[in-house]
């Protein structure tokens, strides 16, 4: 994630596809839902230091709470890699193979030299707090969960998503360039439907992953005072709408998928059309033949 101080035509008929492919599939809601959320603005170095992210944190935890979801939120110092493991072991416990987990990162993201993705969660300095895709997947295989969710705000967050495994058609660069037609579509119906990741990427079989940003981009929060009108991090900022505008096919639930292709169009709309070609940025999710409800419409 970086601070705006420092700094298409897609998915459409595979979304629709999607979503009603799965509709008849979930009308069965009498499961328990599970989240951990972690936002993490202080960081070792005062130049290190992010403006939003506890605050987005905070406002996902509230909305996943009005969803009915058990939720565990962790702010900075407390969101380290020994309180995750703490609050995974708690869910494994009382948690089923029928229910829904979500994890739920705001903070600082990279690549590292491998190539692997990377958020910091909390530690003496910011490399202990590394936490590469291979290790959070790893993390993840303690629960019982079938359905998860991995939601990542973050600067290269992408990482967590193999390239295979991308749904969306947007590279991991994005420039602005409006993809098309049947070339785009059909790559991603055919990763939709039968993409896997890298080795150390999620994939789709373990996690659903929404990604901020791509691999190679950087994702942006508001000014420390606000000005933009944001107050949060962008991507956050538009995913929070998506309760209440992102409800694709009218089924009163938002999917995974619903909440991407909302969150996408609307930063493309009003983010990326605005500002420099360096400031772009896309939000990306990893592909497979699954889609869970993520939020209730509102």
């Amino acid at each position: 994630r970086c601070a705006v101080k420092r700094n298409a035509w897609l998915l459409a008929a595979v979304a629709l596809a999607a979503v009603a492919w799965t509709t008849a599939c979930r009308l069965d809601m009498s499961y328990d839902k599970y989240a951990i959320v972690f936002g993490v603005a202080d960081y070792p170095g005062t130049s290190n230091d992010l403006s939003w992210t506890v605050a987005d944190a905070e406002a996902v935890r509230d909305l996943l709470l009005a969803d009915g979801f058990v939720v565990y939120l962790e702010r900075d110092t407390t969101a380290s890699a020994a309180q995750l493991q703490v609050h995974l072991a708690s869910i494994a416990a009382t948690a089923g193979p029928d229910d829904l987990f979500v994890f739920y990162f705001s903070g600082h993201g990279a690549l590292d030299s491998n190539g692997e993705g990377v958020i910091y969660l909390h530690g003496l300095t910011i490399d202990d707090g590394a936490l590469t895709d291979r290790e959070l997947a790893a993390a993840l295989r303690v629960l019982p969960c079938l359905k998860k969710i991995v939601i990542i705000d973050a600067c290269n967050s992408g990482g967590f998503v193999g390239d295979s495994a991308d749904v969306d058609g947007v590279p991991p660069d994005y420039t602005g360039t409006i993809y098309g037609p049947a070339r785009k579509l059909g790559q991603a119906v055919s990763l939709y439907f039968g993409g896997v990741g890298g080795a150390a990427d999620i994939v789709p079989g373990e996690a659903i992953v929404l990604a901020a940003a791509g691999a190679a981009e950087e994702s942006y929060e508001d000014f420390p005072d606000g000005r933009l009108g944001f107050s949060h991090g962008v991507f956050t900022y538009y995913l929070l709408e998506a309760p209440e505008r992102g409800d694709k096919n009218g089924d009163g639930y938002v999917t995974v998928t619903e909440a991407y292709d909302y969150v996408r169009r609307r930063i493309d709309a009003e983010w990326n059309s605005v500002n420099y070609s360096f400031y772009r940025f896309s939000p990306h999710v990893s592909g497979g033949p699954l889609d869970y409800v993520l939020f209730n419409a509102r």
